[in-house]
Parts: structure tokens; C-alpha cells; sequence
């Protein structure tokens, strides 16, 4: 075991070494200092000291000499062309796009160039950054024209680093793009990716938000579409690491593929079978860093079982570690590479003895056996999540500038249910092969440890002190807290025992596994019993930043959606925390303008859920969402209304959405929801028609509160009570508007102050929430 880790060792501090130097050594320096270890071995050569000396001494400057030649290496003959006039490129994707909020990334291998003197022969990575709904696939020739430029350096982060080193060095932004081919890629990642958009299909299909997006990043590595707000509560709670795919991930997968096997191959061939499933999968998920380590770790254990050589788990990490450093030693600066690595040393290294030392310290103070191992059980998960804590709180605070004050309490209510999630998880994505309505069924068995997991953590981010900003470390603190971290290890190795208890209080708990399966229904049942109608109308004015969105939900469970708001992400969160987790189906969407702000949200509700109508004004022109909306509009067979003035919707119970207005591109439909003796008016954006006399309870003002969004005399006309402006934070309506509003005594709502603004109504009376 330890002649691989020193080895390993050796190697890597020379790649940290020259990376910390910066500047390259030239060669007759690196030649001297190899006669340091070259006198070990002449001087102690009968010695072992004396040999291990040398080759680790040589392998510390091969460590030196790597970086150094993979920095001479780096950049490619795109980085010529930057800031220069327009280029005119020619390659093939190479990757899936990385569809993000509010455009997708498309890496391309480029392999012609042209500029003003014509077509050349050019090699290199460019990452084109498109608008959100354009299409293209793995595997698509392609032709793309603008100006090449580097990536940018944000402050404490560098985009320029973190992308040369996955061998990136040039961006072009919003690209005139067309596709010449497609099917030029490799037909086994094209199968594999294609799998795995199927996939991703399945799981937004069958799950509200954020919990589809966090089933996509465990299984899938597909984590793009889960809020900020989200995100920003698990990194307070510490808790990211549940998003990453890990060697968790691939030790069921593991297992998984190893009871397949049996049906397939013969037993001999069980671990190559085995490994060659664990490094497909590591290419369906993106090959991060972090998944790539685990993937290596699993293939050497396998591997290492099959011809019946003792492998450790720190054998397989440190190897892992040393052939993803000779393929790039950049990863080394990988932050996911670095929390993979370090947590996974932890657990190798820290679990154990702090477990024994804990069981040591428990013998000493309960004498029954019996107290004993209930108490050990119950604790199990506390030391392991402990280890990986003190291995990484370092990299964490050194990186991100904050301290988690919960991390521990956290991880140990939320972990216990992710087997249940990948399991249950794994099991949908299978079932929806079969059907769409078996996946959504086996979904919702999924849905409660995804729901206890999502809500756990944003409710411990919202407790004060949750963490703290801790700002730069010195480097020095953190070699001096592994340092001291070491010491312990060293002092705690010490012979240990084995543990039955674990299997003893497993053992005692067999009788009621039956009970499982009968409880998890009735949480499905009671939550789905909870979710269900209250008999009211409530319609939300959803906080989706500077756009507009809204939800209606009629007393009987129909659900609208008038207008999307600019991001997929912040409309898709925001229904998934507002609608039942079983609800698929949506009554009826409204477009009232084909402007970014209002569709491309829209755009991502049309692709989740069974729509069955919408309404929309004609749009003269045309963009990738409104390309993209018109396509799912004719995939899905979905009824499309006429956008005519007095055209009526009845939705039961006595509510009904009429279109008002009708107006130009810029202007749109204006819209009114009737319930009762009152109404809602959904303004077109900005213009006041003089027919419209009747008053309305509310007034959602179009234009994000603008000057022009409303006149004195068209309010006194339409005389609302409330106003609704739905802005983003950093931005202010107009103030002639807020004064406008106030001298007509009506009361405002915000969303940018306010969050997601609800009104509700009986039918007799109405009420008003705000999430803020």
C-alpha cells in the first residue's frame, strides 16, 4: 500500500510545486536537481531508504517536468485570432450542449478557419455561446461566424483557468450559426448521450421543481436547471457534495451492474462487464473531475477482485489521482477533483478511528451491550460525515470564503434518504422506457425523500448564523491544519477490532423491513392528500425576476399560466413549490406578448407538463423560443387558440379568462380573470385602452412599472385597489408611476420587495399573501 501513495505523493507535490513556482524552470535547473537524488542512491544505494529516495526524489522533478510541458502546451491556433476581425469556423460538436438558464453552450472541435484571405486549416476548442432554445446536437457539423475572444477572469474566479483545463481556450458569443451535417460524432457517445437526454426527459416530466433538477444532478450529473436561491442553501448548509455524482453513486452502480451481469456474461467476465458499464456511465454524466476519480477507483477495485490482488481503497484513490494528474495535472486545481479526493481520503482515513475511539469512549459509560449497539447504530452515519467534514473544510473555506456552522446536523438528516432516491430514482427513469404515466407513479415514491431532502436544507439555510463569511485564508493555515490533522490520524492508528455491532442491530431490526414499503405509501398518500384543492381561487404573481409570469389555480385544481418571465429555471421552481407534486396538467398557458421576458420560461412549461390549450398574439418576428414554442406546439398536438378580443375561457367554477385587448408586437393581449363580483387585469405591456370601463380588483401593470405603463386618467377609469409590478431586484419602477399609484389610493405590490405576490378568494372575500 504505501509504496504507491508515496510514489503518488512524490509525483503530485512536484505538479503543486512547479504550479505554485508559476513561471517555468529551464531545463539545466531541473538537471541539477536531479543529481540531489542521484546522490541518495550512490550514496545509500544498498540502503532501501536510500533507492525509495531516488525515485521519489525523480519522480517529484517527472512531476516538475509534467506541468511544465502541459503549460508550454496549452492554448491552440484559435488564440491567435482573438479580439480580431470576424471569423468564419468549421468543426463538428463534441459535446452535449450545456443548456443553461438563458443560453446554451455549444463546445465545437474546429478543423477549418476562415478569415478575409480565405478557408485554412485550424485546430482547437471553441465554446459558442447561442440563445437558449437553439438546437443542435452531439455529433453536428457546423459553421459558426463572430468574434473569437478569451474567457474572462471574475474576480476570485477565473473562467480562462477553469476551462483550459478541459482544453478551452476561446469563447465566441451569440454566433451567427448554421448546421451542414449531423451524425459526425462517435456512434457509441451519440447512443450514450442520446440515453441520457431521454432521461433527463423523463425525470422533468414525471416531477415538479426543484425536485427534477436535483434528481438530475445525483443520477445524471445534470444539475443546471435547480434555482440559485437553492443552490445557495445547500453551499450554506454544506451540503453540495449531495448534488456531485460520487463513488456513492458508482458503488450502486456497481452492485447494479454486477447482479446484471450474471444474466449476460459468464463469471470470468463478470468485472470486465462491470468496468466497462462503470466507464460508459462516467461518460453519460459528463466525466467531471470528481466523477472521473470515482469512476477510476470503482474499474481498479473490480478489477483488482477479479484476479484476487488485494486492492485498497486508498491503492485505488491514489491512483486514480495519479492518472488523471499524468493525463492533465491541471485537474489538480480542479475544485471538484479537490473535494472528491480529500472527502473520499477522509472517509479512508478518518472514519474508522474516530469511530473506535467514540466506541471506545461509549464502553466507558454504558455498560449494557444491548444500549451500546442501539447507540452505535443509531451514530453510524455522525463519524463518517464527520470525516469527510474535517477533510474538506479547508478546501471549502480556502475556496469559497465561508464557514457552515450546520454542515454535520444537516448531512445527517438528509443523507439517510438518498439511497432511497437513487433507487427510486433509477426506477422512473426505467419505468418511463415503458410508459409516461408509470414513470410519473414510480416518481411520486421518489418525491418524499426528495421533498424532505430540498425542504430540510433550505429551511437550515434560513436559520441565522447558518454560516459565516470567513473571507482569504492564508495559505499557511491550511498546511498547518492538515498538518495537525495528520498528527491525529497518526495518533489514532492503532490495532482496532471488528465491529459486529452494526450487523447485530440490523439483524434486530429484520421483522419490520416488511413495514417499509407500507409506510413510504402512506407518506405518497398524505402528502398527495395534503396537496389537494382547498375550494379557493388563488393567482400568484410569480417572483421570476425582471418578466412576467403568473399561476392561477381555480378551486377545483385547473391550473393557468399567463406568461413565463425570461428564465426556465425561476418559472420551473417557482411551479414546482406552488403546485401539488403529482400535478402534470395544465389547463390552459397565455402568451400575452412574444417578447424573452414573458416566452422563454413559457417555452420549458410546454416541454414539463400536458398543456392542453394555449393563446397567443402573431408575432411578425422570430427567434430560437418562439422557434422552439411553435415546435412543441405541433409535437405535442396542442390546441392552439385565435388571440381575439372577447374570446372567453370558462374554467368551472365560475372562473373565466377573457381576452380583453389585442394589440401590435409591442403591444400584446391584455387579459381579465373573472371570479365572483371582481376581476383581476392583466395589462397589455403599457397600453391603456380607452374602452376599458370596467374596474378590476387588481392591476398587473405591464412594461415592469415604466412611465409609460399607466395614466392618470385610464387608472381613475379602471379604479384597482392593489397593483402588481413585477420587477427584479437592482431595478425601480418609475416614479411618476408609484406616485401615479399612490395619489389613486391604490395599494402596491412588488415582487423585487414583495417575492411571489398571492391573491386569493372564497368568491365572497379575498386576501393577499407574499412570500416575503
Amino acid at each position: 500500500m504505501f509504496p504507491l501513495v508515496f510514489l503518488t505523493a512524490a509525483f503530485l507535490a512536484g505538479i503543486v510545486c512547479a504550479g505554485l513556482i508559476g513561471a517555468p524552470l529551464p531545463n539545466e535547473y531541473l538537471l541539477i536537481a536531479a543529481l540531489v537524488p542521484l546522490a541518495a542512491l550512490v550514496l545509500w544505494w544498498r540502503e532501501p531508504r536510500g533507492r525509495w529516495l531516488f525515485i521519489c526524489g525523480m519522480l517529484f522533478l517527472l512531476g516538475i517536468a509534467r506541468y511544465q510541458f502541459a503549460q508550454s502546451s496549452s492554448g491552440d491556433a484559435l488564440t491567435r485570432y482573438h479580439g480580431a476581425a470576424p471569423v468564419t469556423l468549421h468543426g463538428i460538436v463534441s459535446a452535449p450542449p450545456d443548456v443553461r438558464d438563458r443560453a446554451t453552450d455549444v463546445r465545437v472541435d474546429v478543423s477549418r478557419l476562415k478569415t478575409s484571405r480565405g478557408w485554412t486549416d485550424a485546430s482547437g476548442t471553441v465554446l459558442a455561446r447561442l440563445p437558449r432554445y437553439e438546437e443542435f446536437q452531439y455529433g453536428d457539423e457546423v459553421e459558426l461566424s463572430g468574434v473569437l475572444h478569451a474567457p474572462p477572469v471574475f474576480g476570485d474566479f477565473s473562467y480562462k483557468d477553469y476551462l483550459a483545463r478541459q482544453g478551452v481556450y476561446s469563447l465566441m458569443d451569440r454566433p451567427r450559426i448554421a448546421r451542414i451535417a449531423s451524425g459526425q460524432g462517435n456512434a457509441f457517445y451519440a447512443a450514450l448521450f442520446a440515453l441520457r437526454a431521454r432521461a433527463q426527459v423523463i425525470i422533468v416530466q414525471s416531477l415538479p421543481e426543484p425536485q427534477a433538477s436535483l434528481l438530475s444532478g445525483i443520477l445524471l450529473g445534470q444539475d443546471r436547471g435547480i434555482p440559485d436561491e437553492t443552490i445557495e442553501a445547500f453551499n450554506r448548509t454544506g451540503t453540495s457534495h449531495i448534488i456531485a455524482i460520487s463513488g456513492y453513486n458508482i458503488t450502486i452502480l456497481a452492485g447494479f451492474l454486477a447482479a446484471l451481469a450474471t444474466l449476460f456474461v459468464r463469471r470470468r467476465q463478470t468485472w470486465l462487464f462491470v468496468s466497462l458499464g462503470i466507464a460508459a456511465y462516467v461518460v453519460f454524466v459528463g466525466a467531471s473531475a470528481s466523477v472521473v476519480r470515482a469512476g477510476i477507483m470503482g474499474i481498479v477495485y473490480v478489477t483488482a477482485s477479479a484476479f484476487g490482488r488485494r486492492s485498497t481503497a486508498l491503492n485505488a484513490l491514489v491512483l486514480s489521482a495519479l492518472l488523471m494528474a499524468l493525463q492533465s495535472p491541471f485537474v489538480l486545481w480542479d475544485i471538484g477533483f479537490e473535494l472528491s479526493f480529500t472527502a473520499t481520503l477522509g472517509l479512508i482515513v478518518l472514519a474508522t478511528p474516530l469511530t473506535n475511539a467514540y466506541k471506545g469512549w461509549l464502553s466507558l459509560r454504558v455498560s449494557n451491550e444491548l444500549a451500546r449497539e442501539v447507540i452505535l447504530f443509531a451514530t453510524e452515519s455522525l463519524w463518517v460525515t464527520v470525516a469527510a467534514t474535517l477533510a474538506t473544510l479547508p478546501i471549502i473555506v480556502y475556496d469559497f470564503h465561508r464557514l457552515s456552522l450546520i454542515s454535520i446536523p444537516v448531512n445527517l438528516l438528509v443523507l439517510p434518504a438518498q439511497p432511497a432516491i437513487m433507487l427510486t430514482g433509477l426506477l422512473a427513469i426505467a419505468a418511463g422506457f415503458i410508459s409516461p404515466m408509470l414513470a410519473q407513479v414510480v416518481a411520486w415514491f421518489a418525491y418524499p425523500f426528495l421533498a424532505w431532502t430540498t425542504s430540510v436544507i433550505e429551511f437550515a439555510a434560513r436559520i441565522p448564523f447558518a454560516s459565516i463569511d470567513i473571507g482569504r485564508i492564508p495559505d499557511a493555515v491550511v498546511i498547518a491544519y492538515y498538518a495537525a490533522l495528520i498528527a491525529l490520524v497518526a495518533y489514532f492508528m492503532q490495532p482496532k477490532e471488528k465491529r459486529a455491532s452494526l450487523r447485530a442491530a440490523l439483524s434486530r431490526m429484520k421483522p419490520l423491513a416488511p413495514l417499509t414499503p407500507l409506510a413510504l405509501v402512506g407518506v405518497v398518500v398524505w402528502i398527495g392528500a395534503f396537496a389537494t384543492p382547498d375550494g379557493n381561487l388563488h393567482v400568484s404573481f410569480l417572483d421570476v425576476g425582471q418578466g412576467d409570469a403568473a399561476l392561477i389555480q381555480t378551486p377545483s385544481g385547473q391550473v393557468v399560466v399567463i406568461d413565463g418571465g425570461p428564465s426556465p429555471t425561476s418559472l420551473n421552481d417557482a411551479l414546482g413549490r406552488a403546485l401539488p407534486f403529482y400535478q402534470r396538467d395544465i389547463a390552459l398557458v397565455v402568451l400575452t406578448r412574444a417578447s424573452d421576458d414573458k416566452l422563454t420560461g413559457l417555452v420549458s412549461v410546454l416541454e414539463r407538463y400536458n398543456v392542453a390549450q394555449v393563446v397567443a398574439p402573431e408575432a411578425s418576428r422570430s427567434n430560437s423560443s418562439l422557434r422552439r414554442w411553435r415546435e412543441l406546439i405541433a409535437q405535442k398536438s396542442i390546441h392552439e387558440q385565435a388571440a381575439t378580443a372577447g374570446v372567453t375561457f370558462a374554467l368551472g367554477d365560475g372562473v373565466q379568462i377573457e381576452i380583453e385587448n389585442v394589440g401590435n408586437d409591442e403591444e400584446g393581449l391584455s387579459v381579465r380573470v373573472r371570479y365572483g363580483a371582481h376581476s383581476l387585469y392583466f395589462d397589455a405591456d403599457g397600453v391603456q385602452h380607452n374602452d376599458v370601463v370596467e374596474s378590476a380588483l387588481v392591476l398587473k401593470l405591464g412594461r415592469h412599472g415604466d412611465a409609460k405603463s399607466v395614466s392618470t386618467d385610464w387608472l381613475q377609469s379602471l379604479a384597482p385597489q392593489f397593483a402588481v409590478i413585477s420587477i427584479a431586484d437592482k431595478h425601480e419602477p418609475a416614479e411618476q408611476t408609484l406616485t401615479r399609484l399612490s395619489d389613486a389610493g391604490v395599494i402596491v405590490f412588488r415582487t423585487d420587495e414583495h417575492g411571489t405576490i398571492t391573491f386569493s378568494s372564497d368568491g365572497a372575500q379575498w386576501w393577499v399573501e407574499t412570500t416575503r
